[in-house]
């Protein structure tokens, strides 16, 4: 399909990388030093997908895929601006689907499932998006290559998890999908997600990592220690 795509040059200041009718699957684009590093040396080496779309203003460019290197070049731009620099990449060659918004989102669900560095939530909203669609788990389980029954934990995740709670289990992995089970059993009497309990739940997991440390006794070597 992307083989397909035109490609057009775009002022990169005219990308959209987090538009609000189609957000990035990718909640938080993480660290960018390393790419940055990458993009001042080598350059932009694969065209990022963008949504063509049409505004009262003129066209729309909005991020289906790439929404770090976007990203990247834009900080790199205000950097080069802020500092009275001229930015080499004004302008960026983009891949363009001109499909309708549901096209554009199902497009983005099937470039981003099975993608290494996408958390289980992102997969997840990205499956359930295709169910939505009328595309069935057994084609959905096809194309990440997992069972049916990871497609039906996806929907669950879903429809079960409060929509604050959904959002901190696609950003930051501090809910496990072994705490995701538990937090979908959160429901209230009409058995809609219970958004209060499971946020309190969340607020109770304290990561290993801020937990204090235990004290330490002073082990074997005890009876060598002074009195």
């Amino acid at each position: 399909m992307l083989n397909e795509l035109a490609t057009h040059k775009v002022r990169l200041g005219d990308i959209e990388a987090a538009a609000t009718d189609l957000p990035p699957f990718r909640l938080r684009v993480g660290d960018l030093t390393g790419l940055k590093v990458s993009l001042n040396r080598f350059g932009l080496l694969a065209p990022p997908v963008v949504w063509k779309t049409q505004a009262s203003g003129g066209d729309r460019w909005v991020v289906i895929d790439g929404t770090r290197r976007v990203t990247a070049l834009q900080e790199l731009q205000f950097d080069a601006q802020v500092a009275g620099e001229r930015f080499p990449l004004d302008s960026i060659t983009v891949a363009a689907f001109e499909g309708t918004l549901a096209a554009a989102q199902l497009l983005s669900a099937v470039l981003h499932l099975g993608v290494a560095q996408y958390t289980r939530g992102d997969e997840a909203v990205a499956a359930w998006l295709l169910e939505s669609r009328g595309w069935s788990q057994t084609f959905i389980e096809s194309i990440v290559d997992r069972d049916q029954t990871w497609v039906a934990h996806s929907k669950l995740f879903v429809n079960a998890l409060a929509p604050s709670v959904l959002r901190q289990f696609r950003a930051d992995g501090s809910i496990t999908v072994k705490g995701a089970f538990k937090l979908a059993k959160l429901v209230g009497p009409n058995g809609e997600p219970d958004a209060a309990a499971q946020e309190a739940a969340v607020r109770a997991i304290v990561p290993a990592k801020d937990r204090p440390a235990k004290p330490r006794g002073p082990g074997r070597n005890a009876k060598h220690l002074p009195k």
